[in-house]
């Protein structure tokens, strides 16, 4: 009985577990956006990158793209644009929130 209770505790952690880290990948999208639209482009590169490492979001990639457009950083900032094209071909500014 002991060992069945254990047992469901365990499973009750680790699916409980699971949860704040996905909301915690998500709000890390938003911090990247907040970041990018108060002008902290080097900021904004820095998390989306780590964000995109989670999740292939095509609206991170755009993100990242014109952060780095931005930034001065021409051909790195094309790669990402074409990931994000790759993703969706219908990719937009109007998209990214």
């Amino acid at each position: 009985m002991k060992k069945a209770i254990l047992s469901l505790l365990v499973l009750a952690v680790m699916v409980l577990g699971t949860v704040p880290v996905s909301a915690q990948i998500e709000n890390s999208y938003k911090k990247g956006l907040r970041s990018y639209y108060t002008g902290d482009y080097k900021e904004a590169v820095r998390i989306l990158k780590e964000y995109v490492r989670h999740r292939p979001d095509p609206r991170a990639y755009y993100l990242i793209g014109y952060a780095l457009y931005e930034l001065g950083r021409y051909d790195e900032a094309a790669r990402y644009f074409k990931e994000a094209y790759l993703i969706d071909p219908e990719i937009s500014i109007e998209k990214l929130k």
